[in-house]
């Protein structure tokens, strides 16, 4: 493979993993903004810090994914 034919497909391959962050970016924000929504929706809730926070699908999410890497 000539050298500008290896640049050409490594741009390929640097364009398709941006989209591929993209598209998660654009997921991550989407679960924010109904996040978000909900909890403008529900007003106050009482917690131990925050009940919003503490009652919420992302919240637990991320708290499997810390013991998870707390693991390794």
């Amino acid at each position: 493979m000539s050298p500008c034919a290896e640049v050409r497909e490594i741009v390929r391959q640097r364009l398709q993993e941006l989209d591929e962050r993209m598209k998660e970016m654009r997921r991550y924000r989407n679960e924010l903004a109904k996040a978000l929504s909900e909890w403008d929706a529900a007003g106050n809730i009482a917690g131990h810090i925050c009940g919003l926070i503490e009652g919420t699908e992302m919240e637990n999410r991320m708290s499997a994914s810390k013991m998870v890497m707390r693991k390794k």
